[in-house]
């Protein structure tokens, strides 16, 4: 009996400790969880309750050594999403959210190129104990099988699948929080990724049926105006979602400016058409409202609408593609995060580009790719087509947090306001306006470029949301994120024809219908309704909930009656991949190959014979040989390719192609500091002291070993190089092959290895 009692104990208690590693983890300190769980009991019960189910159904094992190991995974899981949920609320001040399960194969592989600054030391203690318990447990444990209760374990399912459901926002204290932090804070982790998917399917309740969708449709065609711009009136349209873009009048609200951050952006509003929108979320959910202004629905149906993984979708996109004009989508970071490249397929575009399939050398300011890049290469992609153009740009020069650098230090960045704060927060501030004046100068080189483009343009600009601070910067300047206000962000439309003057505040979801009718380009019917509503000052209506139902959930009936198709059947990842033919060079006793693309810009890997490589050098063989260009992510996923060109060995390669002249530079003559040496890492990044000529550069050989390139940011394999803005080689030397990790020893390396850098010779 005593033994029962004692292990329904353990049973009781389990859940408590894994409920302690996930808010202790969460939180950063076990304090906190303290004080949470006595300051709100509710909330905690309910978090421990769905861990009880989960421990109350391992109970069911027969086996103790099982029950043992199985409880202890599950704390250990515990902490490893108490540590996603920390970091997730610091970057993107949104908690852990149960759509965010369709994002993991998207996570894990950003993960591999990125550098996320974790507590490993905290993580590993969790992973190295709780793999000597389970050692322990397998070892020292009998393996005895005992007779189970039953009824334990059906309590613990009806626990772990009843729980979920009784999670609401009104049983937390009512209504959908603003601060996604305080609620997690409030409510807990679990409970909040619970609640946060109830008020999602609550909130499209809708009597739904093919003849009532349709009805409903019929009825905005009816009333839909036709369009007036035409033929060479219809401008170029440029959307530019501004990451984290938040004007002076905003944040002049907060702290007391001594000058004027953005002069140019301020001046043009005088001729643009602005005003502020109301986005979804407060610091964070740059997808949600993306999301609202490409499609005029209202992300909160879904939480996250890219999370879940869209139908097809009518969009500003698919909307403009059937005006004729060219939909290109570009942004300067990884483009899986929330699988842009599946969703923005689906919502019409035709290309998109991202830092994963381009070879372009970017600038940054600060962590991330400058606001002039972006710019520069929305001009590209217009100057590329004979057609109108449709560009939407995801800047991210200003995305933060904003305390990995202090740029008083860096770029000589003086303080703008005479507010006392903590050092972190002070720092967190002027590092974000720091990068506002850079976003207003990049901006007035972009917009007089604008002015003289010999086609018409209007230009959307907005942001979308509050600047991510942080929480204690956020409290020592009094920003009330639990506000509406906070969700403000600011945006403006202008034209290089005509004034536009005028101001006018509006949803997020209202914008890009309202865009659409200053072009004179609105005759969708679901688009010229969402206008009618914003004049009419309507943001609840039935009509508008049945057809973004029937968009999002739905047969999708309203489509079928117009013979809409929004996605694009010629969608490429990176543009079209055209392989115009190969150049190459007999280099040592191996062949170099250059493919000639089209676009010379497009990264991809050479496939041979159905096999990537790493480099662009190829053993001599009489056997056929077939090439061809692919573009392919971690995984193994090929995202773009080319035809494929079939030779009759190296020789035929060679008669085939161009011939390219080459001359050789030493590189061991250069001395070379480290840069990253990581234990767990199979190579040693290490820096050039002198600068080389980038241009013209084929390979870097080492032993007749031809060395796989990469932009200098994106170095993540052994044996691979790339040259910096500045001309500094980089190199990512092989650990197991480098004698001493030094500049002495670097150098030793090159030099034995005989590395050259391998340099078309100029004419």
């Amino acid at each position: 009996m005593k033994k029962r009692w004692a292990e329904i104990t353990g049973i009781l208690l389990w859940p408590l400790l894994c409920l302690t590693a996930l808010e202790g983890m969460a939180r950063g300190i076990l304090k906190a969880v303290w004080e949470w769980m006595t300051g709100q009991p509710l909330m905690a019960g309910l978090n421990y309750l769905f861990l009880l189910g989960l421990c109350l159904m391992i109970s069911h094992f027969r086996s103790r050594r099982v029950r043992v190991c199985l409880g202890l995974a599950v704390m250990l899981l515990c902490a490893v999403l108490g540590m996603a949920n920390y970091y997730k609320l610091i970057y993107r001040l949104e908690p852990i959210l149960v759509t965010d399960v369709t994002q993991i194969h998207e996570a894990l592989e950003t993960m591999g190129g990125m550098d996320f600054h974790f507590d490993m030391g905290k993580l590993w203690t969790w992973v190295i104990g709780t793999a000597v318990l389970m050692a322990a447990a397998i070892l020292l444990l009998k393996q005895k099988r005992e007779r189970r209760w039953l009824a334990l374990p059906l309590a613990g399912l009806m626990l772990a699948v009843g729980t979920p459901f009784l999670c609401t926002y009104e049983l937390a204290g009512g209504g959908n929080r603003y601060d996604m932090v305080d609620q997690t804070r409030h409510d807990g982790c679990l409970y909040t990724a619970f609640a946060a998917e109830n008020y999602r399917h609550s909130t499209m309740r809708v009597d739904y049926s093919q003849e009532k969708t349709e009805a409903a449709y019929r009825a905005l065609e009816a009333e839909t105006p036709t369009q007036t711009a035409q033929g060479e009136e219809i401008p170029n349209v440029i959307l530019v979602l501004s990451e984290s873009f938040t004007d002076q009048e905003i944040l002049g609200q907060y702290l007391d400016f001594t000058t004027e951050l953005t002069p140019y952006y301020n001046q043009l509003q005088q001729e643009s058409r602005h005003g502020k929108i109301y986005v979804p979320k407060v610091g964070g959910g740059t997808s949600e409202t993306e999301f609202e202004v490409l499609t005029g629905l209202k992300s909160q149906y879904t939480v996250n609408p890219y999370s879940m993984g869209l139908p097809e979708m009518n969009s500003l996109a698919s909307v403009l593609r059937e005006k004729g004009l060219t939909a290109t989508a570009l942004h300067w970071y990884a483009g899986v995060y929330y699988n842009r490249y599946e969703n923005l397929a689906k919502e019409g575009f035709e290309s998109f580009y991202t830092t994963d399939t381009t070879q372009r050398d970017f600038t940054k300011v600060g962590m991330f790719i400058s606001d002039r890049d972006h710019f520069r290469a929305i001009m590209d992609k217009m100057d590329e087509t004979p057609e109108r153009d449709f560009v939407f740009c995801l800047t991210m020069q200003n995305h933060g947090g904003y305390g990995y650098d202090d740029f008083r230090k860096i770029y000589g960045a003086e303080v703008p306001f005479t507010n006392e704060l903590s050092e972190e927060s002070l720092i967190a501030a002027n590092n974000y306006c720091y990068l506002l004046t850079q976003t207003d100068a990049a901006l007035a080189e972009w917009i007089e470029e604008l002015r003289s483009y010999p086609e018409p343009v209007m230009v959307i600009f907005f942001g979308d949301h509050l600047a991510p601070l942080g929480m204690e910067t956020y409290e020592e300047l009094g920003v009330p994120i639990g506000s509406a206000a906070a969700h403000e962000a600011p945006y403006f439309i202008w034209s290089n024809r005509e004034n536009l003057a005028g101001e006018e505040d509006m949803m997020a979801w209202q914008l890009g219908a309202y865009a659409l009718t200053l072009a004179g380009l609105n005759d969708d019917p679901f688009f010229s309704y969402v206008e009618r509503l914003r004049q009419q000052g309507i943001t609840e209506d039935e009509t508008y909930d049945l057809l973004s139902y029937d968009a999002l959930f739905g047969k999708q009936y309203a489509y079928r009656l117009a013979e809409l198709h929004p996605m694009s059947s010629d969608y490429a990842i990176g543009g079209q991949m055209e392989l115009e033919g190969f150049d190459t060079a007999e280099v040592g006793d191996r062949v170099y190959v250059r493919a000639r693309l089209k676009d010379p810009t497009q990264k991809f890997r050479l496939s041979v014979d159905g096999v990537l490589r790493d480099d662009l050098c190829l053993n001599r063989t009489d056997e056929k040989l077939t090439l061809q260009c692919v573009l392919q992510n971690g995984y193994g996923r090929r995202y773009n390719q080319s035809r494929e060109a079939v030779f009759d060995g190296t020789d035929g390669l060679l008669q085939a192609s161009g011939r390219i002249g080459y001359e050789t530079e030493h590189v061991w003559e250069s001395g070379y500091s480290i840069q990253e040496d990581r234990w767990y890492r199979p190579y040693v990044l290490v820096k050039s002291e002198e600068t080389f000529e980038s241009e013209g550069v084929m390979t870097l050989l080492a032993e007749e070993e031809c060395w796989g390139w990469q932009p200098s940011y994106g170095l993540h394999k052994a044996k691979q190089y790339g040259l910096d803005g500045q001309g500094h080689l980089m190199l990512a030397i092989p650990r197991k092959e480098l004698a001493e990790v030094s500049r002495e020893g670097v150098q030793a390396y090159l030099r034995e290895k005989q590395a050259v850098l391998v340099r078309e010779r100029k004419e």
